[in-house]
């Protein structure tokens, strides 16, 4: 019997997976002027907000009876979702008392006036008589 000799060759590659410092500072560089950036235009939005928004008050009060608040996350969420808020839900009940006093009006006026019947009211004794 002979003997077979495999020799397996194995090609040992090198990866440089180690960062070196000068690499890790630029990359931290990097993200904080990144950051700076997406903070300033975020500024720069809120800036120009509170500066209109501040002209806006100094316009007559007498244009808008209100108060104006500054925005926050739950009211535009309410707004977003449709959510009726107090001064609606005050003023739909006003319109409800508003109709439930002209229906009680109507159905007072309804009580005072005499009932008539169609049918019973002397002009209409012929139509009876033509069923029969």
């Amino acid at each position: 019997m002979s003997e077979e000799i495999i020799v397996v060759e194995e090609e040992i590659v090198e990866m440089d997976t180690a960062v070196t410092p000068a690499e890790t500072s630029r990359r931290l560089v990097m993200a904080g002027i990144g950051a700076a950036v997406v903070v300033g235009g975020a500024v720069k939005a809120r800036i120009s907000r509170l500066r209109s928004m501040e002209a806006d008050e100094t316009e007559p009060e007498a244009e808008s009876p209100q108060p104006r608040r500054l925005p926050n996350p739950v009211n535009s969420l309410l707004v977003r979702l449709n959510v009726p808020t107090k001064t609606d839900i005050d003023a739909l009940n006003d319109q409800v008392s508003a109709l439930l006093d002209k229906i009680e009006a109507l159905q007072e006026l309804e009580e005072q006036r005499p009932s008539t019947s169609v049918i019973g009211a002397p002009e209409n004794q012929g139509i009876e008589r033509l069923g029969d």
